[in-house]
């Protein structure tokens, strides 16, 4: 399902002062939900309200109100940010590139030739990531979208040391756009990510070392 929560804050100011009367702020929520595929209809109603009353909406509503979150990154980053990158396909050992003294380097093997520029055009994929649809799904069961054991997993550790993951799953809804379900450190629901972001993520080690 796809739900929007909408939360609009009001506050009354007095007549005869600019500062806000605290006592006279009020927050309103309303849960837009559209079931099911575009063409069904779309819903709303003030969660916690009694009674409920649920009423239809003009579904442009819904579509004005969602493609801002839809065409949002998961991660905005700017790309020099990026310091570490965890690449773990399937059950496979991780691979590890690091990217130290203005070079990337694999941890894992000194030796190895690593190409910079490949790596720097992942790192551009990761930031181009975004979610095609956001799903009503609490991320406290991943195993319905076969993401407690993913396809991919990447890893990324910014500057600052604070680590970010993303997962994806093998499975998708199985529409013709082969999008691919997928959690997102700082998403606090399951996404669906496009065929065109898999097809730029889904990296395995020969895409880094050169010959």
């Amino acid at each position: 399902n796809n739900t929007i929560m909408l939360t609009i804050t009001t506050e009354t100011l007095s007549a005869d002062s600019s500062v806000t009367d605290p006592m006279a702020t009020q927050t309103h929520a309303l849960r837009i939900v559209r079931p099911g595929s575009s063409e069904d209809p779309v819903y709303a109603w003030r969660p916690g309200y009694k009674p409920v009353i649920v009423g239809q909406i003009d579904p442009t509503i819904y579509d004005a109100l969602m493609t801002p979150i839809a065409s949002r990154r998961l991660w905005d980053l700017p790309a020099d940010t990026i310091t570490e990158i965890t690449l773990t396909e399937g059950l496979e050992e991780p691979f590890v590139l690091q990217h130290i003294d203005g070079r990337w380097t694999a941890p894992a093997d000194p030796y190895a030739r690593v190409d910079s520029a490949a790596v720097g055009r992942f790192v551009q994929s990761i930031r181009r990531v975004k979610a095609s649809r956001y799903l009503n799904d609490s991320t406290e069961h991943p195993d319905r979208f076969g993401l407690t054991a993913p396809w991919i997993t990447i890893g990324i550790t910014t500057a600052d040391g604070t680590p970010r993951t993303l997962t994806i799953s093998s499975a998708g809804p199985g529409d013709a756009t082969l999008e691919r379900y997928a959690m997102a450190t700082g998403t606090d629901v399951i996404v669906l990510v496009s065929s065109e972001s898999l097809r730029d993520l889904a990296k395995g080690t020969d895409d880094f070392i050169k010959p």
